[in-house]
């Protein structure tokens, strides 16, 4: 939720608007003498001459006492004069006489309005305030679908703010929308946005709020803030980097801006950041933050020289802290160096912490856990992960990624019951439903996996990851039929997501459909033609059946320029190469791959073939060991153990 919009003062809104906004009926028409005073009054009360106003009023009361427009004027003109007690008491008069009086329900509501504690929670709120807050919904709601009410700006605010209060956020978001279409109100827009984000609306939030930043540039943060959310990071930093033209000296405001710059993708955005950065890190300042965030900056830019460097200096400046191991790390990630980055990490994680300082270890954990599962230390893997969730159990990322990590390691029982967990604890997290259907498959469940997702259609049938998952889980229970009937249901919904078509692509791969998985891949690449799973996913599997290499190159190739030096796609190209028989760039891409997929059994096979093609046995027996050791999907552990036997007896000749 965003911060809770400054009130209006009520005086200011009374008197911003006509005390005639609500047609009144006249008073009843057998006293001529009371019509024309309170036709008087009305004159008056144009004029400013609120005591003369007030004197002709109670004249029409005495002439007429049965008339509740007479007794309804009065209890509005008390409320401009700010006399509470006699604007209540002439309108609840005016609701005796008729009970359905427009004027005496807007009078009270407002009072009412008025004396709603806005300044505490509301679930603090006392019985007294709750009946406030109720009362003043209900004058206000026998009277909001009048046409003159429509026109009530006054009115309409004060019940899109009672109705935030309320916890009403679908009825406030239709009558605050009004109040902005008719009149430009700061308070209003921020209450709308509010209310539109907590509904995770986010772009229509943004489009309310933007013309109240250009009023009231203080709330250009909380605009930022809903970009960042919508995950319009370019936006975010376009206006964070506004925020730090305007304020040069202020550190704060250009840190926000090189954190959103970091979100941006391209080193572009990356070279903006350390140009952003360069002021505060100062070699001889001991900013740590801003030196923290320069390694990040570099890292994106695609200097990982510099990018070192600077996490280095972070250590020297507190070398008991965490960042800058964590930083060094990073960069060791982005160099695929696994056993450099559980060098780094590994001793911080095992000094003493003091209890306070534990979640500063949690991003050093998740780095950790990665790398032990990209070099095959499953166990270390899932006992960093099992660390991380217990220092933050309600953390849904954390019991996520555990989950993922005991998968990894092949411990499906144990991430069964840590999804099953999960979902109870987090119930409206699509992740946990998803690993736990991968829990049941590696367990030999695939029907219950099918089961298991099918019970959580209701909550999660908005999300295309959802359709993607149950698909999945019917095809790994060999109900093709489910399957595709799925992905139908889920093109229907989603016509514009690629994931729908590459998820049946490598279905219908799978079960050797090569011909309709190149019709799905090549549609989830019309959708989207920078999936890059999908280009090395279609290449790949032409390189495997022998076809059209070239054209397999070339996708392989262009999925690579849209994430260099993914280990995946580097295999892929290095096997594609090694088809062709150039087996100099096929040990360049095939080296690179095995190197960091070291677990992977499918890529150190295929090193093996290669190097056994080169004549160097040794190697290629090494290679075919680590496959053997390696998760063995995707492999002919028999074909595996032939082709690690006779590398060895040909070593032995050698």
């Amino acid at each position: 939720m965003m911060h809770a919009a400054r009130p209006l003062a009520w005086a200011c809104l009374v008197c911003a608007f006509s005390a005639s906004v609500l047609a009144q009926p006249a008073p009843a028409a057998s006293s001529n003498d009371a019509y024309a005073e309170f036709l008087r009054a009305l004159v008056l009360a144009s004029r400013d001459d609120t005591s003369g106003a007030r004197a002709a009023l109670e004249r029409a009361a005495a002439l007429d006492p049965r008339s509740a427009a007479i007794q309804a004027e009065l209890a509005d003109l008390a409320l401009r004069r700010d006399d509470v007690p006699a604007a209540r008491q002439a309108a609840e008069a005016a609701l005796a006489l008729d009970v359905a009086n427009p004027r005496a329900h807007r009078v009270l509501g407002l009072l009412d309005a008025s004396e709603v504690d806005f300044g505490t929670e509301a679930a603090q709120a006392s019985a007294e305030d709750r009946r406030r807050l109720a009362r003043a919904i209900g004058h206000f709601e026998r009277i909001v679908d009048t046409p003159e009410a429509a026109t009530d700006l006054t009115m309409q605010y004060a019940l899109g703010r009672l109705y935030i209060r309320a916890g009403q956020i679908d009825q406030a978001i239709p009558v605050l929308q009004r109040v902005a279409n008719q009149a430009d109100l700061v308070d209003a827009r921020v209450l709308l946005a509010e209310a539109l984000a907590d509904r995770d609306r986010l772009d229509e939030a943004i489009e309310a709020l933007r013309p109240a930043v250009d009023q009231s540039p203080q709330l250009a943060p909380t605009l930022a803030r809903l970009y960042e959310r919508a995950g319009r990071a370019k936006d975010a930093a376009d206006a964070y980097g506004r925020m730090a033209a305007e304020s040069p000296q202020n550190r704060s405001s250009r840190l926000r801006w090189v954190a959103a710059l970091l979100d941006v993708p391209g080193k572009a955005a990356g070279r903006q950041a350390v140009a952003a950065l360069t002021p505060l890190a100062d070699p001889g300042a001991r900013d740590e933050q801003a030196w923290y965030l320069l390694s990040a900056a570099y890292r994106h830019a695609g200097d990982l020289d510099a990018a070192e460097a600077a996490a280095r200096h972070v250590i020297e400046i507190e070398p008991a802290g965490t960042r800058g191991p964590h930083a060094l790390a990073r960069v060791f990630e982005e160099r695929h160096d696994y056993q450099q980055v559980l060098a780094t990490l590994q001793p911080i994680v095992d000094r003493p912490t003091a209890p306070e300082a534990q979640r500063d270890l949690l991003p050093l954990l998740t780095a950790l856990a990665n790398a032990a599962q990209m070099v095959g230390a499953h166990d270390r893997a899932v006992a960093a992960m099992t660390r991380a969730t217990a220092i933050a159990p309600a953390d849904p990322s954390i019991a996520a990624a555990l989950v993922q990590t005991c998968l990894g390691a092949r411990q499906f029982a144990r991430a069964a019951d840590l999804a099953a967990a999960g979902e109870l604890t987090f119930p409206d997290d699509l992740r946990f439903p998803q690993l736990s259907a991968r829990a049941l498959v590696g367990e030999g469940r695939a029907g219950d996996a099918a089961a298991a997702l099918e019970r959580a259609r209701t909550r999660f049938a908005g999300l295309p990851a959802f359709w993607v998952a149950l698909a999945d889980a019917y095809a790994e229970a060999n109900r093709m039929r489910d399957a595709e009937q799925t992905l139908d249901e889920a093109a229907t919904r989603f016509p514009a997501e690629a994931t729908i078509p590459f998820q049946r692509g490598a279905m219908y791969e799978k079960a050797k459909r090569f011909v309709d998985a190149e019709l799905a891949f090549r549609r989830a690449l019309a959708l989207d033609d920078g999936h890059a799973d999908a280009l090395n996913y279609l290449g790949y599997m032409l390189v495997e059946r022998g076809e059209r290499l070239d054209e397999a190159v070339g996708l392989i190739a262009r999925a690579l320029s849209l994430d260099p030096d993914n280990p995946s796609y580097l295999d892929s190209l290095g096997w594609a190469e090694f088809k062709k028989g150039d087996f100099t760039e096929a040990e360049r891409h095939l080296q690179q791959a095995a190197r960091v997929l070291v677990s992977n059994s499918v890529v150190q096979d295929h090193f093996a073939q290669l190097l056994f093609e080169k004549g160097r046995y040794a190697d290629a027996a090494a290679a075919w060991a680590r496959a053997l050791e390696g998760d063995r999907e995707e492999i002919d552990p028999a074909a595996i153990e032939r082709r690690l036997h006779e590398a060895r007896h040909r070593a032995g000749r050698k």
